[in-house]
C-alpha cells in the first residue's frame, strides 16, 4: 500500500529543494515555516508567490496550527547561510 507523504518546508526560499520534494512526493507541502527577519521574507517571497495556497507561518509572530504537525513524514530545510559559503 502506498502512503501519501505528508511534508513541510522550513525557510522555503525558492530553490530546487521544495520543487523536488513536490515532484518526489506528488504533492505540495502542507505548510511553510519561516521568520520575520527581512532576509527570510525576501528569500521566501518567490515560494509564496508560486504556491499562494500553501499556509505560510512566521514563527516569530504566529503560532501554527499544531494539527498540521500530526503524522508529518519530513520537513525540508536548507539553511539560508548556505548561499553565503559559495
Amino acid at each position: 500500500m502506498n502512503k501519501e507523504l505528508r511534508w513541510s518546508v522550513m525557510i522555503p526560499r525558492m530553490g530546487a529543494g521544495p520543487f523536488n520534494c513536490a515532484r518526489v512526493t506528488g504533492n505540495k507541502p502542507l505548510f511553510a515555516l519561516s521568520f520575520k527577519d527581512k532576509m527570510f521574507q525576501e528569500i521566501d517571497q518567490d515560494f509564496c508567490n508560486y504556491w499562494p495556497d500553501v499556509p505560510y507561518y512566521i514563527l516569530d509572530e504566529q503560532e501554527p496550527d499544531y494539527e498540521l504537525y500530526k503524522d508529518i513524514d519530513f520537513v525540508f530545510n536548507v539553511c539560508p547561510c548556505s548561499g553565503l559559503s559559495s
